[in-house]
């Protein structure tokens, strides 16, 4: 008998306009289980000799074959009850999946919560992006940089490096970032991480957790998981970016992919579903190689810090001499010790280029012509200053 989760019909009466015939098989269930009990033989003879089509294309087939796992109670030695203390009413608490005694985990690094949508603003980016278009890379990268409350991903395959960075950078800024990752796919992630030598475990203000698909569950016990197919970019919970863009380097070069960007009341939608994901999440906890290694001069760094991605290259310039003035050091402003940190180069830059330089530089001009000679000085300070 069939769930009415796996019937397609929109009502009970088979005469309202929008009622549609429930489509389940029940040769469907019957050759998956020839198919996971006998293999692939067995389940194409089963199909010619019900001169039924064939339901499964052979990725399909390879899948439920490469995945599937047996039941707990046959791994448990010593174990001939397999129905396990049935209660009156037929339930189990070792039948009855859905039900468990675990904690839901937290989003410990916060959550903000967000009133007062009005409308829904939609924009769509396709991949190779038109002319004088920003790509979906682009337009991820600079959600992500503008992220100040939190930053949500749930992605099925995430390798790409210059994302990764991003991310972590916007963890460096505090801004707690949780990543849902598919179950199958999350080693790919681990790989990532080890190739660019980042220690996940000492970064404070990221999540990374995973998520599989649904199970389908044989009569025999054994069962096969789904992948997550689910890919969106909630940034604040203000606005998503969502399509079939995957986080990795051949999306952005050469497969075609389109994305939307939603903003407004649509987004509380994703709100959701991001929180009922991350409820049914599992930690994806590195193996104990892959952190670190003594032996190796290029082990595996933290990020914790504001500490570039990756190395700079060596300046083409001479360094600045603070020294080049050494009889006007008296008669310089100290918030000039402040300033002169941030270089063009700087990753906090934008930090300090609003409000605080337009402030400095106009003080600057009003010395300058009260004392030209000493604005001149200055004038030439703030150009090498500015390399």
């Amino acid at each position: 008998m069939a769930r009415r989760s796996q019937s397609s019909s929109q009502g009970d009466n088979p005469l309202d306009p929008n009622y549609l015939p429930p489509h389940y098989k029940e040769y469907y269930r019957l050759a998956l289980d020839v198919l996971t009990e006998e293999g692939k033989e067995s389940y194409q003879r089963f199909l010619a000799d019900e001169a039924a089509p064939d339901f499964l294309c052979n990725s399909e087939v390879d899948h439920i074959i490469q995945n599937l796992q047996k039941p707990q109670y046959a791994n448990q030695e010593g174990s001939t009850d397999t129905a396990g203390d049935n209660d009156m009413d037929g339930s189990s608490g070792t039948y009855w999946p859905m039900n468990s005694d675990l904690a839901v985990p937290e989003l410990d690094l916060g959550w903000p919560m967000v009133f007062g949508f009005r409308g829904t603003e939609v924009t769509t980016l396709v991949q190779p992006p038109p002319p004088d278009n920003p790509s979906i890379k682009e337009e991820a990268r600079r959600m992500i940089r503008a992220a100040q409350q939190v930053v949500a991903i749930v992605m099925d395959i995430f390798t790409d490096v210059d994302l990764l960075f991003e991310v972590l950078d916007a963890a460096a800024r505090r801004v707690p970032v949780y990543i849902l990752l598919d179950e199958m796919n999350s080693q790919l992630f681990l790989d990532t991480a080890a190739k660019c030598r980042v220690n996940l475990n000492y970064v404070e203000f990221l999540r990374v957790r995973t998520v599989s698909g649904p199970t389908y569950y044989c009569r025999t016990g054994m069962s096969f998981k789904g992948h997550v197919k689910e890919k969106f970019l909630l940034v604040d919970c203000m606005v998503v970016l969502s399509g079939n863009y995957s986080f990795m380097w051949s999306f952005e070069k050469i497969h075609r992919s389109i994305a939307h960007i939603f903003q407004g009341e649509l987004v509380a939608s994703f709100d959701e579903e991001f929180r009922i994901l991350f409820a049914q999440s599992e930690p994806l906890v590195p193996p104990a190689n892959v952190l670190a290694k003594a032996e190796n001069a290029f082990a595996m760094t933290p990020f914790g810090s504001n500490m570039p991605f990756f190395p700079k290259k060596a300046p083409l310039m001479f360094q600045r001499d603070d020294n080049l003035f050494p009889s006007f050091m008296d008669r310089i402003d100290p918030d000039r010790y402040f300033l002169s940190n941030f270089r063009r180069d700087d990753m906090l830059r934008h930090t300090v280029e609003g409000s605080a330089m337009r402030m400095y530089k106009k003080v600057e001009m009003e010395n300058a012509q009260m004392d030209p000679v000493r604005g001149f000085l200055r004038s030439k300070q703030l150009e090498l200053d500015a390399f």
